[in-house]
């Protein structure tokens, strides 16, 4: 049984000036075994609406659906062995929007194969559509490559801010080892000194930790510069020295550095993630 396949842009009415209209002779039979979606869609047998994915422009969707017609109908001959990126991320989302992407997927697997030049050497804004294109395709190297790529790139960025904070906190070691004008008195800054190398040890941050920092979490780490801070009885301690209220070996305050660091550390954005509008299957 032939069906004709039209797009949203179709009328009874002469097409305007201008205006670009899809019809494909197909096979619902295919259509039917090859995708559910399709199938409840072939229940109406008047005609077939397209949804307009990508808005007005009818142009984005003609050659992806194209593609996905003819591996649905066995034409393979007439399917290129090589797809650009974008051509690519097309076609799977399509294909998991009709809910096809197994009629799609040995051809596939020979696109991603010819497109390994292509893939991202870096983390860029592409990743996530890689990333879609794998999970469509269930295409377990292509999966493999893209996470670990994301992966290395979160890890970088934990190291960064992480190398970050212990920088702050060793900066104020080596202030206090320092025997110099900065310190109020030798004694306030031994004991002070004393008592955050063992505040440290205690955290497994004495010796300074190299990176990567395996061992310890941003969050961890993050909670654990409060405690830091002198004991109040060191207040005592100064008072007994002699020592100015604003003693230079205080320990600089947490609650004004870790928000600066906090502000810098992000999350992903949601909005990267639904760059296109899905419109709901049918039920």
């Amino acid at each position: 049984m032939a069906s004709s396949l039209s797009s949203s842009h179709d009328s009874d009415l002469p097409p305007s000036p201008g205006t670009e209209q899809l019809r494909v002779r197909v096979s619902s039979n295919h259509l039917a075994l090859a995708s559910d979606y399709f199938g409840r869609l072939l229940a109406n047998p008047d005609r077939i609406i397209l949804p307009d994915l990508w808005g007005d422009s009818l142009n984005d969707i003609t050659q992806p659906l194209l593609l996905i017609l003819r591996a649905v109908h066995g034409q393979n001959r007439k399917i290129p062995r090589s797809l650009g990126f974008e051509m690519m991320y097309m076609v799977a989302y399509l294909a998991d929007y009709f809910g096809c992407s197994e009629a799609v997927e040995v051809l596939a697997d020979i696109w991603i194969r010819n497109a390994k030049d292509l893939l991202p050497q870096s983390y860029t804004v592409d990743v996530r559509r890689w990333l879609c294109i794998a999970w469509v395709f269930r295409h377990r190297d292509l999966f493999a490559t893209v996470t670990r790529l994301a992966i290395h790139t979160l890890a970088q960025t934990r190291d960064k801010y992480m190398e970050e904070i212990l920088t702050f906190v060793y900066d104020y070691v080596e202030n206090l080892s320092l025997d110099n004008h900065t310190t109020c008195r030798p004694g306030c800054a031994s004991l002070t000194l004393g008592l955050l190398l063992r505040q440290l040890t205690t955290l497994k941050l004495y010796p300074r930790p190299d990176p990567p920092y395996f061992t310890h979490s941003m969050d961890g780490l993050i909670k654990s510069l409060p405690i830091l801070n002198p004991p109040q009885y060191l207040a005592l301690v100064h008072q007994l020295n002699g020592c100015q209220d604003s003693c230079a070996v205080s320990l600089p305050k947490t609650e004004e550095v870790l928000p600066t660091i906090e502000a810098k550390i992000k999350g992903l954005d949601l909005t990267d993630y639904i760059d296109i509008a899905r419109v709901p299957h049918l039920e």
